[in-house]
């Protein structure tokens, strides 16, 4: 009953429990190899390999609870992530292609943090500031700043893009913030 009553919430919010199946199978976890290699850049002439990339990842983040992703979360060698906004306003997520960090600043602040593609969550040193440059769809160079939340995502899902686990901080905990 419990199960039926939450597919008709589905179907009411626009969703199918296949796409949101498929978006959620999609995601690779431990022990998958290609959560543990180094993402390989993306040429700034491959528009079509870039297209579809971020379409992939779109259709995914729209279907799961993240506030960025990765590609080598959904099975891409390529250095690509994407990022929730924190502005409320906001619709889509930010692409970031070829990010590189230039600078961190502040003091390292500790917080939980937890992962599509690992369980429970662990407890992650992060600098409060970042500066990174990154490229558009179409291979425009661009330079970003972030704090806080959106500086802890862009972190982690910069380690994703260099083969790093958020395990290989500390161990993971269990834990009933879901």
């Amino acid at each position: 009953m419990f199960f039926i009553q939450q597919t008709k919430a589905y179907f009411l919010r626009g969703w199918t429990i296949s796409r949101w199946a498929r978006a959620l199978s999609s995601i690779r976890t431990v022990p998958d190899p290609i959560l543990l290699k180094d993402a390989a850049p993306l040429s700034k002439h491959s528009y079509l390999r870039r297209f579809l990339i971020e379409k992939h990842m779109r259709f995914i983040f729209r279907h799961v609870p993240a506030a960025g992703l990765a590609a080598p979360q959904v099975g891409s060698k390529y250095r690509v992530f994407l990022l929730l906004p924190e502005d409320e306003n906001a619709k889509k997520p930010l692409v970031f292609y070829n990010p590189d960090l230039i600078s961190l600043s502040g003091k390292m602040e500790e917080d939980y943090e937890k992962c599509l593609s690992t369980p429970g969550s662990v407890l992650v040193p992060r600098s409060p500031k970042i500066t990174i440059t990154a490229e558009n769809r179409r291979g425009h160079k661009f330079q970003a700043s972030a704090e806080g939340f959106s500086a802890r995502i862009i972190q982690h899902e910069l380690d994703h893009l260099r083969g790093i686990l958020m395990t290989q901080y500390g161990a993971a905990v269990e834990d009933d913030m879901s």
